[in-house]
């Protein structure tokens, strides 16, 4: 009697286990589209927290960007109106320097504290943690005793306070086309790096050459010493790649030594219309990649918030599988009970799907209703559809790449032509067993027929 009036809402459950992934975390793909949710307990660190220091849009990082802006312009300040020119802002400069490398220490302990091992994973926090700690040298040199008139001879020193300055990058992370394009720029520096080495080599070649071949020939390029020496001779070089002084070599060589002009269009076609035009195709393709990954990550975001639907919707009212099967055993439920239950969690699967579909973060199409993405996502169609298979599959439609997507449409379309085989088969079978018996059955009849005829004739016979 106590079992069978017992609301889902108040079985026994598991503890709660919050799913939260951000924005900016790795996230395992392993080249299939898959993931793995980070599971956070309620005796760990508080979703809240963690959405609070790591958000781009949280009211902590608002409040980061303002301080950024205003450390930017602080710095701008302090070089216009000088602590020489203005020695009564000395004091409040450093003050403000302390207050800001204060202010962006915390939120590096706010982070380690949030993400933990994570926090090492992406770059723009190892950006963060370099700029804090130049922050803090720097304060830490002022306090020591290292004034500003040290400063402007040590340029080492003076460049700490100048990098500073690069911390006014973070705030393209709050729009999301500027950090499309920083992204990208950061992605391609391998390729960009590669690319200019091989430049270096074939400017130095030509630079042995052209130094071999014309040398500090003054009659030809009248006080101006291009190729005298080998730095001279690559600085000339450089701005031909970059067409500054194509002109000024160009015509006296034509001039002098007219046989030098094709290696010269040579150089110029190579360096600047081919190797220029890889970089940019680098920073294009880098680019172009930035977005993909800012994409998924949305939509990694937007299946997380999918899941969390999912988990109110049916975990946390008792109507999960395993749940279902746990009041079975305790309650000793019937079999109409049971189809009542299960009635129910259909009815709640169906709203979980609808409110998907109504969100539009899944991005389902448009015409298809929820019991159509039921089928869609009840890959065994068994007609039970579980959280991982709703995970799962869903999962896949939201994130997988085309080719992942058609490589699951030739796997499905391969399991429809086995079972057909199967089936076939079995068609077959039987009807070779129908066709043996109805031939057995044939023989019979033809047997009782001849008898039938040897008694009629033995009868008239007689």
């Amino acid at each position: 009697l106590v079992c069978s009036h017992v609301s889902s809402a108040e079985m026994p459950r598991p503890p709660a286990r919050t799913l939260v992934m951000e924005a900016s975390e790795p996230l395992n793909t392993k080249g299939n589209g898959a993931y793995t949710p980070v599971a956070i307990g309620e005796d760990e660190l508080a979703p809240v927290f963690m959405a609070w220091a790591t958000e781009p849009h949280s009211i902590f990082s608002r409040i980061l960007t303002v301080v950024i802006v205003m450390n930017a312009l602080q710095m701008g300040a302090e070089k216009q109106w000088t602590k020489e020119d203005y020695p009564v802002l000395d004091r409040g400069y450093f003050c403000l320097d302390c207050t800001f490398a204060g202010i962006y220490v915390v939120e590096v302990l706010c982070k380690l504290i949030a993400l933990r091992n994570r926090f090492f994973v992406d770059t723009w926090n190892w950006i963060d943690l370099g700029l804090t700690l130049m922050s803090v040298t720097s304060v830490s040199l002022t306090i020591l005793g290292i004034g500003s008139g040290s400063l402007k001879k040590a340029k080492g020193l003076r460049l700490i306070r100048f990098v500073r300055i690069m911390r006014l990058v973070r705030v393209l992370k709050g729009v999301p086309e500027l950090a499309i394009v920083v992204e990208g720029l950061m992605i391609s520096m391998t390729g960009l790096f590669w690319v200019m080495v091989l430049l270096g080599i074939f400017t130095f070649a030509y630079s042995v050459f052209l130094v071999e071949m014309i040398g500090g020939d003054t009659d030809e390029f009248g006080a101006e010493d291009y190729f005298g020496d080998m730095a001279h001779a690559f600085l000339t070089l450089v701005d031909m790649a970059i067409l500054a002084e194509w002109a000024d070599i160009a015509r006296p060589v034509m001039d002098k030594q007219p046989w030098l002009l094709p290696f010269l269009f040579i150089f110029v076609l190579v360096s600047s219309f081919g190797m220029m035009n890889v970089m940019i195709g680098i920073i294009v393709d880098s680019t172009t990649e930035a977005k993909n990954v800012m994409e998924s990550e949305k939509k990694y975001a937007a299946l997380q918030d999918a899941v969390q639907v999912w988990i109110h919707g049916i975990r946390d009212t008792g109507l999960s599988i395993g749940s279902i099967h746990r009041r079975k055993e305790m309650c000793h439920l019937t079999e109409l009970e049971m189809q009542e239950l299960h009635q129910r969690r259909n009815d709640a699967v169906l709203a979980v799907i609808q409110k998907v579909i109504d969100n539009g973060s899944a991005d389902i199409p448009a015409g298809l209703v929820a019991e159509d993405v039921l089928h869609l996502l009840d890959f065994d169609a068994d007609g039970t559809l579980t959280k991982e298979e709703f995970e799962q599959n869903l999962g896949r439609l939201m994130t997988g790449t085309p080719y992942q997507l058609t490589s699951l449409i030739l796997v499905v379309i391969g399991k429809i032509r086995s079972r057909n085989r199967v089936l076939m088969h079995e068609v077959f079978s039987r009807f070779d067993k129908i066709e043996c018996d109805t031939n057995k059955r044939l023989e019979a009849i033809e047997q009782s027929q001849q008898r039938i005829l040897k008694l009629v004739e033995s009868s008239f016979g007689t």
